[in-house]
């Protein structure tokens, strides 16, 4: 008897403790979130479309998903959870600059790795689009002989 009460009372206090529970990175107020955060990062220019219309928030969604290591999607979702809260989404594009900018300057001392890490997975999603490697970098589908090395003019797009 001592026995399922002891199991009763465990349960009781398993269900009742307070556990934070993440949304998933599929929300739409998270998903909102890293479209406006892709397309500060890498904007668009004259010359290219930026982050946002190479699609790069569904390829950071798809990589957290799938290949980041439990603790780094822990660092992503809180990352998230906390601009969520913050209304980023809501703020108008200068005041959404100015957050990055300072999460840009943690970063660079090593006291924000969500931003390290979005910013990374930002410019490794934009390169492998089809948009980041035909329109940033010159892309040559059926080179010719190759080449080894190639004279470089500053100003000129890197090869793909």
């Amino acid at each position: 008897m001592n026995r399922r009460k002891t199991l009763k009372a465990l349960l009781f206090l398993a269900a009742s403790s307070p556990v934070y529970r993440y949304e998933s990175i599929y929300a739409a107020s998270y998903q909102r979130i890293l479209g406006h955060m892709v397309g500060l990062i890498l904007p668009n220019t004259a010359d290219c479309p930026g982050g946002y219309e190479a699609k790069v928030h569904r390829f950071i969604t798809e990589f957290v998903e799938a290949c980041l290591a439990p603790a780094d999607k822990k660092v992503i979702l809180l990352g998230l959870d906390k601009l969520k809260r913050m209304g980023f989404e809501t703020y108008k594009k200068q005041k959404q600059m100015a957050i990055l900018v300072e999460m840009d300057a943690m970063a660079a001392s090593n006291k924000n790795r969500f931003f390290r890490l979005i910013k990374a997975l930002t410019v490794q999603g934009y390169f492998n689009s089809e948009i980041g490697v035909t329109k940033a970098l010159r892309y040559n589908p059926i080179p010719g002989k190759y080449i080894g090395c190639v004279p470089y003019k500053p100003g000129e797009l890197a090869w793909y």
